[in-house]
């Protein structure tokens, strides 16, 4: 996913895995205070969908864990000496996951959330391909099953408008309304 243009960029946390690039709606967060974040599951929820998920930028050093450890055991018991005091159930990268195409953000992940006004460019995988897909297309939101979050074309769509369909690379940039 390449962000070509943004206006504002808010924060949120996944509260359910999802692929970066998906477009999804806000509702309410958890008690760490951002915007909750879920997939579309019905055609009133995919017409709320207008917020595109990413990775949230990164100035760690390697390695990432993902999602990040709970310390709050081994601080409390100032050790990691036992497979009970391990507060590791995480998936340790040596390369940030946002920087590899369709990387998937696991529930509990803060992110970025790019709102009406954003020109996005998405990856293959990451929208339903289409013949249709020209500027200046009507774009909506797919909520079933495996494509629940994937753009795709639809002739009433309101979400997003096709600014430009590159069909060798697979790639769709879509505007935001």
């Amino acid at each position: 996913m390449r962000i070509n243009r943004y206006l504002d960029i808010y924060a949120g946390e996944t509260l359910e895995e999802m692929a970066e690039g998906r477009f999804a709606y806000l509702t309410e967060g958890s008690e760490r205070g951002a915007f909750g974040v879920l997939l579309p599951s019905t055609s009133a929820q995919a017409l709320l969908s207008n917020v595109c998920v990413a990775w949230p930028p990164t100035n760690q050093n390697p390695p990432f864990y993902i999602p990040t450890s709970d310390y709050t055991v081994a601080w409390s018991l100032r050790t990691f000496d036992q497979p009970a005091n391990d507060p590791f159930d995480s998936e340790v990268n040596m390369i940030y996951p946002g920087f590899r195409a369709n990387s998937t953000i696991p529930s509990g992940t803060f992110v970025r959330l790019f709102p009406v006004g954003s020109v996005i460019t998405l990856t293959s995988g990451n929208f339903i391909a289409s013949a249709s897909l020209a500027p200046g297309a009507p774009v909506s939101v797919a909520y079933s099953g495996t494509t629940a979050g994937k753009p795709q074309y639809d002739a009433s769509g309101t979400i997003a408008t096709v600014v430009y369909y590159d069909s060798d690379n697979l790639e769709l940039t879509v505007r935001i309304k």
